[in-house]
């Protein structure tokens, strides 16, 4: 990819993020290139939950190549570090509600999971595959799957209450019920909006937003304050949340950071 190209968000290790074009942001977090380079200090990485869920394309070394859907997840999942012994893998990251527009999936049924997009709509899968394996460059790579994405987009309408429901998660909203009595719903009709378009229960989706809200500040600020920052009842539940969904508490997290990985520009 160029070096110029001005939808070069950064460089984190051998990870290469690019933005979508405009449009497709709403939707789409980023592009991840796994670039070749040095190999990682960890062999396996630990993913921390992510309610967007991505594709994932991997051409391997016998040139055979495919496209995976994982969906939105709720617990931390271990996998190998290993992104940069492939000739190309790109991700595409969606934020909450994109898995949905791409293609109107059961998102709920692809919660924790990883499936083959081909079992899930072969043209698109098809369609995709082409953008990768056509593409004279990385930049026309990306202008491909920026019209290929688009052009599925412009087929799923999501309910304008699911937009509503993550604005105020996105801001510190927790309590379900507040939440549905803010946008004059009932707690089982948000559950059912949430569910179809996010793949989540609100609960659910409250608790990925907010643990990935903490991780990012304790990247940055440590674990003292972040109980308060973040309105948890008292630091005994601070610390209950985070291990229950990351599998390990705040501080061993800290000592740990080099193992796991969360989306960095997803949840900021």
């Amino acid at each position: 990819m160029s070096k110029n190209n001005k939808y070069i968000k950064s460089q984190i290790g051998n990870m290469l993020y690019v933005m979508p074009a405009e449009r497709l942001r709403p939707f789409v977090a980023h592009y991840t290139l796994a670039l070749f380079g040095n190999p990682p200090k960890t062999d396996t990485l630990e993913l921390i939950p992510d309610a967007g869920g991505c594709l994932i394309y991997t051409k391997y070394d016998d040139g055979s190549d495919e496209v995976k859907i994982w969906g939105p997840t709720t617990k931390k999942v271990t996998v190998p570090n290993n992104n940069h012994t492939f000739p190309v893998r790109v991700f595409i990251e969606f934020h909450p509600t994109g898995l949905y527009k791409l293609g109107a999936f059961n998102i709920i049924a692809l919660k924790n999971t990883v499936a083959d997009l081909s079992m899930l709509d072969a043209v698109l899968c098809r369609d995709l595959l082409d953008c990768f394996r056509l593409s004279a460059d990385t930049d026309k790579m990306i202008a491909a799957l920026d019209e290929r994405l688009w052009q599925a987009f412009e087929k799923h309408r999501i309910d304008d209450i699911c937009f509503m429901l993550i604005d105020k998660v996105m801001n510190g909203a927790q309590k379900v019920s507040q939440i549905a009595q803010e946008l004059f719903i009932s707690e089982r009709q948000l559950n059912r909006i949430c569910n179809k378009y996010i793949g989540l229960s609100v609960k659910n989706f409250c608790e990925v937003v907010r643990i990935n809200g903490v991780i990012e500040y304790i990247k940055e600020n440590g674990t003292v304050n972040c109980a308060q920052q973040f309105e948890f009842f008292d630091h005994a539940h601070y610390n209950k949340l985070f291990k229950s969904v990351c599998g390990i508490s705040p501080s061993s997290y800290l000592k740990s950071k080099p193992h796991y990985y969360n989306e960095p520009y997803k949840y900021g």
